[in-house]
């Protein structure tokens, strides 16, 4: 089945996170916290898993989540749900650091002309985070704001660019129904599980159309 992924979509998502126990761990997102996650993130990543920390993920087996700030983004268009018990979805095309997705996006710019749109990302050096509106972030981080996901005003951070995800779609996606030069068609794509059966005008970029296919048809592997 694709789903068209859009920026109202990335901030309830994001939001929906607040309501679980998190903590930030590099290289994930969304993964339930248990012994093989703090195992095979600590000998990827030693110095972001001490042994402090894996004392303090130990504590958590069973309890929380670990997602980093890029992976909070990346969780979204992978399909991680929330709070569930796996985390699946994962797609190397896809898989950026925050640097990395700025780098890749196409609709970009200096944080004082930060439009008024939410489901757009804000960057600093090595790290991202969700623009909700009205001057608020939804980020994963762990520090002063704590340690988690967590939602905090623009103006705390010195944050430097914005940017459009260059995964998701941007702006209203209009529910229509397909041409009829192109019902039969839609009608096949729809009962084979090809895609969803909204949408059918939306205007997808061909990245984004090779993108779906790509986890229609290959589920990533």
């Amino acid at each position: 089945m694709i789903t068209i992924y859009t920026n109202a979509g990335l901030v309830e998502y994001v939001k929906s996170w607040l309501g679980y126990n998190t903590r930030y761990g590099w290289g994930c997102w969304g993964q339930p916290i248990v012994d093989n996650i703090i195992y095979q993130k600590a000998r990827q990543y030693p110095d972001h898993y001490d042994r402090n920390r894996r004392a303090e993920l130990a504590q958590l087996v069973g309890k929380a989540w670990l997602i980093d700030c890029v992976g909070l983004i990346k969780g979204y268009y992978w399909d991680c749900v929330p709070g569930g018990l796996v985390s699946v979805g994962y797609h190397a095309a896809s898989d950026v650091s925050a640097d990395g997705m700025y780098s890749k996006a196409t609709c970009k710019g200096k944080i004082d002309t930060l439009p008024e749109i939410s489901g757009l990302c804000v960057q600093m050096p090595g790290h991202i985070g969700v623009y909700i509106g009205n001057g608020k972030i939804i980020e994963s981080t762990r520090g002063i704001f704590g340690d988690g996901v967590v939602q905090t005003n623009l103006s705390d951070r010195p944050w430097v660019h914005w940017l459009e995800c260059p995964y998701i779609i941007y702006g209203e996606v209009t529910i229509m129904e397909p041409s009829e030069w192109a019902k039969e068609a839609w009608v096949w794509a729809v009962k084979n599980g090809i895609c969803a059966g909204d949408k059918p005008q939306a205007t997808l970029t061909k990245e984004q159309v090779v993108f779906m296919l790509y986890k229609a048809f290959k589920g990533g592997k």
